[in-house]
């Protein structure tokens, strides 16, 4: 009853090629839930980078038609391959969760009018991620690491560092949402 295993598959047209619309797992690992209230996964998860990394390919679970490129796009790559764990506990009636993550992520890409290929890496990924809510108000704030690697562009094991706080109001029919993000690659 506490172990659960989640899979998404996602077709997505390429920016190069907007008839080819080859499936990928996008997601695909286990969770545990511990008796202590503390859950673990691992596998191919969302890299939880910004408030609504989990449902930025789901367009009904998200408030805007079209995440905010500004802030949503500095990152290209959206899934990893690792661990984290993620511990919520409740204090006077507000929820202040917190998570740790890391892993590896890497895919192929095409660029240049050539389309000439090229590997993004991202390694030894590290992160956490805290977030606090009254069910008004949420307030969270993301940072993590990695070394990056962009192959054949000889940029190799560079540091990479992302910095996140995000701001949400939400009562009755208003809503505003506020993220500032900062990404630094040596």
């Amino acid at each position: 009853d506490q172990t659960s295993a989640t899979f998404q598959l996602l077709s997505r047209g390429e920016q190069e090629a907007r008839d080819n619309w080859e499936t990928q797992l996008e997601w695909g690992y286990l969770s545990h839930q511990m008796d202590n209230g503390l859950r673990v996964r691992a596998g191919k998860m969302r890299m939880p980078l910004f408030m609504y990394s989990d449902s930025l390919d789901l367009g009904y679970a998200q408030p805007f038609a079209r995440a905010p490129s500004a802030v949503y796009d500095q990152v290209s790559l959206s899934s990893y391959t690792g661990v984290d764990a993620t511990y919520t506990f409740d204090v006077l009636g507000q929820s202040i969760r917190t998570q740790v993550f890391g892993g590896h992520s890497q895919e192929d890409r095409l660029a240049g009018q050539n389309n000439d290929s090229f590997e993004l890496e991202l390694r030894n990924i590290a992160g956490a991620v805290m977030s606090w809510t009254d069910y008004t108000w949420t307030l969270r704030g993301v940072a993590a690491r990695a070394d990056t690697n962009f192959v054949p562009f000889g940029a190799q094991d560079d540091d990479g560092e992302f910095f996140g706080l995000g701001v949400e109001y939400e009562k009755g029919n208003i809503m505003a949402v506020s993220e500032v993000t900062r990404r630094n690659v040596d």
